[in-house]
């Protein structure tokens, strides 16, 4: 009956996500911008629920967060993409804690059996690093994480310290098209370029998460 319940309400909330917000499958981010401002003095409201609820539609966090410098500016879109993040880290997260990704087929620790190994040896510190440097999917850290029994504010908090550096370089990014400064947009993309390209090579040099 749990998961009968947990089900419903993942579908009743999907379902819902697609009427209440039909273009955001459009992953265009000037399309998503318009979408958001026309809800005016809402929008912040309306991007922090999007985001909270992006894991359920496998909407990719790197468009949304794009977008957030965008509509929002550098330091509130930074400010929103926290909030929208730890919003979806735990839906993620409850999506396998309560057993809800076995009866969806999320079985992750199944395709990444070393996953739960580390998070048993190191714990917090392991969900820090992989935050920090993002070599791991974002939603697949919370759907490990909610299978293991990792704590759960200390995944949050592991979590929160982890993106602060990447969220700020995704709402500068997406700020600095709309400045006109073309030096605040190279900056801004040498930042972004560090961030794409750290995590690749360090991947290379980790044989397995």
């Amino acid at each position: 009956m749990k998961k009968i319940f947990l089900l419903s309400i993942v579908i009743v909330v999907a379902i819902l996500f697609y009427f209440l917000f039909p273009h955001i499958q459009d992953i265009s981010p000037t399309a998503i911008k318009n979408w958001l401002q026309s809800f005016g003095i809402w929008a912040p409201v309306i991007f922090v629920v999007a985001y909270t609820f992006r894991p359920l539609i496998l909407f990719p966090a790197s468009i949304l967060s794009l977008t957030a410098g965008l509509v929002f500016g550098a330091w509130l879109g930074w400010l929103l993409i926290i909030l929208g993040a730890m919003g979806s880290s735990a839906v993620a997260y409850g999506m396998t804690y309560g057993g809800l990704g076995k009866f969806l087929k999320i079985d992750p620790l199944q395709k990444f059996p070393n996953f739960q190994k580390k998070l048993d040896e190191q714990g917090f510190w392991y969900i820090f690093w992989i935050r920090l440097i993002p070599v791991v999917h974002f939603d697949l850290i919370g759907y490990v994480a909610g299978a293991t029994r990792v704590p759960f504010w200390n995944f949050m908090l592991a979590t929160f310290l982890g993106i602060l550096p990447g969220t700020f370089v995704y709402s500068f990014l997406g700020s600095s098209f709309t400045s006109g400064d073309w030096s605040t947009i190279l900056l801004a993309v040498v930042l972004f370029f560090l961030v794409t390209v750290i995590p690749i090579v360090i991947q290379r040099k980790w044989k397995k998460v």
